[in-house]
């Protein structure tokens, strides 16, 4: 093996590890059977990385790993699908895949992604709560299936433990969905918060209480005070970035005359506020919600479109607007 090629896998599986984090809740069952692992899953980047090789023996998988090359091989009658640490891509027989997730080595375990290896065996995946359900042959009932499939496809995604929500989406009943934003907004970061789904719907409904308007936030801190969660400053007020705390609606405003301090200001207040903070442009207006940073690059999550979970502030709507046009952001906490 080339010097080159042994450091990048050596260090595409040290990232693995130090990046993946262990998912102790989450559950592994194979047509309705729950699965033990001696080692949890993990989830990394939204994608749920599991020790293969207790799947691979209730799948009846042949399951071979070979060391000095790094690689899994698994096969039935019909498939043979074979990963290798540290590659995003997966052989299913002679059709090359793309994965979300490179497989790893962990705690000395080696780690596939479950979802796209069950499907290369023509298995069903539906997560529910905090389980993984793979469907594998018919050896369970039809309906118990139906129902479990059924029950994954109405959740809402999530990365990286962050929701998502989408005003265009028609699930939410917001017509066109034009002025939900905040809603979504809200819905996503109280979501997140709370570690379990609130809907755009839920919040629309109670922005109509009293014949409002659903779009229309009618009480910031009734909002969160309704969902058992609370506005905190989501800079710290030593800061060099913070200016000021509006409590009423759980406002930080920001010192920022370019947009390095704007993205020095979102990164401060990620790192305190893990599970996001609500980004709010009175000038369009519009508000979305920054989720992660890498760099100097912040990422969102942008409720004006349907496919824009973890984007660019070029890909979002106020693209032809200025970072620093910003009007301040907010943060919640339990």
């Amino acid at each position: 093996m080339k010097k080159g090629s042994f450091f990048a896998i050596f260090f595409a599986v040290l990232w693995s590890a130090l990046c993946a984090s262990a998912a102790e809740d989450t559950q592994i069952a194979v047509n309705g059977k729950a699965l033990d692992f001696e080692q949890p899953p993990v989830v990394r980047d939204g994608t749920t990385l599991v020790p293969i090789r207790p799947i691979a023996e209730e799948l009846g998988l042949v399951l071979v790993w070979v060391g000095g090359e790094q690689t899994a091989t698994l096969w039935n009658d019909d498939t043979l699908v074979r990963l290798k640490i540290g590659s995003d891509e997966m052989v299913v027989n002679d059709e090359t895949r793309q994965l979300s997730m490179a497989p790893a080595i962990i705690n000395d375990s080696t780690y596939l992604p479950v979802r796209a290896v069950a499907e290369a065996f023509g298995a069903e995946v539906a997560w529910v709560g905090s389980t993984v359900h793979i469907f594998y042959g018919e050896s369970l009932d039809a309906t118990d299936r139906a129902s479990l499939l059924a029950a994954s496809a109405a959740q809402p995604e999530v990365k990286n433990d962050h929701y998502f929500y989408s005003q265009r989406d028609g699930k939410w009943g917001l017509g066109d969905g034009s002025g939900y934003c905040w809603v979504c907004s809200y819905a996503m970061l109280i979501s997140n918060v709370k570690g379990e789904a609130v809907t755009p719907a839920d919040v629309a409904a109670f922005n109509s209480e009293g014949g409002g308007s659903g779009a229309y936030m009618r009480s910031h801190g009734g909002i969160v005070e309704r969902f058992g969660v609370r506005f905190v400053q989501a800079l710290d007020s030593a800061s060099p970035y913070f200016a000021r705390y509006d409590d009423w609606r759980g406002a930080t405003y920001i010192n920022a005359s370019s947009d390095a301090d704007v993205i020095n200001a979102l990164k401060e207040a990620l790192d305190r506020n893990p599970q996001g903070v609500m980004v709010r442009y009175e000038g369009y207006p519009h508000t979305m919600v920054a989720v992660g940073y890498e760099g100097d690059t912040i990422y969102y999550n942008e409720p004006a479109y349907t496919d824009s979970e973890w984007v660019t502030f070029e890909e979002t709507c106020l693209k032809n607007y200025e970072l620093t046009d910003i009007s301040f952001i907010q943060a919640i906490t339990k």
